[in-house]
């Protein structure tokens, strides 16, 4: 399986813009390095060996390939300026008609020279992508434009997911330590109902059962092993 070559590595951001032979693009890139940086409040990193990226976010392909991408970045291309703001360009068509000379692609901004745009509205474009977004927001949106997109569930994640909550996956059990708990359910139902949920035992909670019942100690000997400290 063919892995993702733009990775995030250690290569020196500054380094890396100070090397762009053309003096424009070389100085434009270091003033949206500074836009980004201030945007995202995010560091900046090298992506593969020509973009600068910050941020990440984690995609899944059906075919199980899988890997991590930056929120956004920047790469100082020959042809142009070249910004990658995922998440489909339809959303920014009133924030594009107000930026200036420009050409989009797929999930990218084509811009010649900064001169070109009106700087307050490209941070404009930059922060609709990247601020307040949640996890599941970012996915969505790069699911929406066929992007290779997933994310890394929380506990909190997985109880407030949809899906689970139109499949009463998850319900609340009461426990005697702690009070009611939020405990999953089994993955299937029988018939229209689902197994009713059930706490985890106490430590100990069944010493009786297991000792007496299942191994043959009688009270007694069940005594003696609690005075002895041994259950």
């Amino acid at each position: 399986m063919a892995e993702n070559k733009t990775t995030r590595n250690d290569g020196d951001v500054l380094a890396y813009l100070g090397s762009v032979a053309n003096k424009r693009r070389r100085e434009d890139s270091l003033v949206m390095l500074d836009i980004m940086s201030e945007v995202t409040g995010l560091p900046a990193a090298m992506w593969g060996a020509s973009i600068v990226g910050f941020g990440s976010y984690h995609y899944k392909y059906a075919s199980g390939r899988e890997g991590d991408f930056m929120l956004t970045g920047f790469a100082p291309r020959k042809q142009a300026l070249t910004l990658y703001i995922m998440g489909g360009h339809e959303r920014y068509a009133p924030l594009f008609a107000r930026l200036g000379k420009h050409r989009t692609g797929k999930s990218c901004l084509y811009i010649n020279k900064l001169a070109d745009v009106d700087l307050d509205v490209l941070r404009e474009i930059i922060a609709e992508w990247t601020e307040g977004k949640r996890k599941a927001d970012l996915y969505h949106a790069v699911q929406a434009v066929q992007g290779p997109a997933g994310y890394v569930c929380t506990a909190p994640d997985l109880i407030e997911s949809p899906q689970f909550i139109e499949r009463e996956f998850f319900g609340e059990v009461d426990h005697p330590a702690t009070g009611p708990l939020i405990y999953p359910g089994l993955p299937l139902r029988f018939g229209t109902e689902r197994p009713p949920l059930s706490r985890a035992p106490l430590l100990g909670e069944h010493n009786a059962e297991v000792y007496g019942e299942l191994l043959g100690y009688g009270a007694a000997d069940l005594a003696r092993m609690r005075g002895a400290g041994v259950i």
